[in-house]
């Protein structure tokens, strides 16, 4: 029998809440704007959610210096010739660069308040050097300025081939991390009190997410899980 996942958070929608999810998108060929608009579909149906700030924004013209202020951000990035990310999200990518480079900035703290996920999309025939690299280089650029990743990976979709059942898994895995209450960040206002799970839940979620971690040694993985069957018709 499959192996019981973690057991869920109680998350309601009655917190008055008043805290953002953002999904943001880079994208060239608009392969990547549609699987963050799925993303948003899909959230946007979540109860827990159902009162927060949810919109989906676009890298090119997203104000970086709004990142500190941020709750939780779902990125949705694909990597373009060489490994490198879109043209449209450089800059923002170069200012993330300084910041990990800046003397003045303390890593620990810097996007202490940000809780992220981050799901890339590439082509697996060029090889597995550059593979959804722009994603995997964003998830380390934000973890290095003291951000979390709330998923813990980053979920990789190959756009050589079908991407809707791929952008499902990714949508259950951040879907899971909701419901487990992983959005809270410690010390989150009162508008996030309901995703905060109880202690006994926390202990349990922490022992199977270093479960999980033995059995995935690289953090990079393309996002499958043994419950997908049963959670894709509570999604839909």
């Amino acid at each position: 029998a499959p192996a019981a996942g973690p057991p869920r958070a109680e998350a309601t929608a009655a917190t008055a809440a008043t805290g953002s999810v953002r999904v943001a998108c880079g994208s060239i060929t608009g392969k990547g704007r549609s699987a963050a608009e799925e993303i948003e579909a899909a959230l946007r149906r979540e109860p827990a959610l159902k009162q927060l700030d949810l919109d989906l924004v676009d890298l090119a013209g997203y104000d970086q210096d709004n990142l500190e202020q941020e709750d939780v951000m779902i990125f949705v990035v694909s990597t373009w010739e060489g490994g490198r990310p879109p043209e449209t999200c450089q800059v923002f990518y170069d200012w993330l660069d300084d910041m990990s480079k800046d003397f003045r900035v303390d890593k620990n703290t810097f996007l202490a308040k940000l809780r992220f996920a981050v799901v890339g999309l590439g082509n697996a025939e060029y090889g597995t050097e550059t593979f959804c690299k722009a994603a995997k280089d964003l998830h380390d650029l934000l973890e290095g300025l003291g951000a979390t990743s709330f998923t813990g990976r980053v979920a990789t979709l190959d756009d050589s081939i079908n991407l809707g059942p791929q952008t499902g898994r990714a949508i259950r895995e951040i879907l899971r991390a909701v419901r487990r209450g992983d959005l809270a960040a410690p010390g989150a206002p009162d508008a996030w009190a309901a995703f905060k799970p109880s202690a006994a839940t926390q202990v349990a979620v922490t022992r199977h997410n270093k479960t999980a971690a033995r059995s995935k040694p690289d953090e990079h993985v393309e996002v499958k899980d043994e419950e997908d069957e049963e959670e894709e018709d509570r999604i839909n």
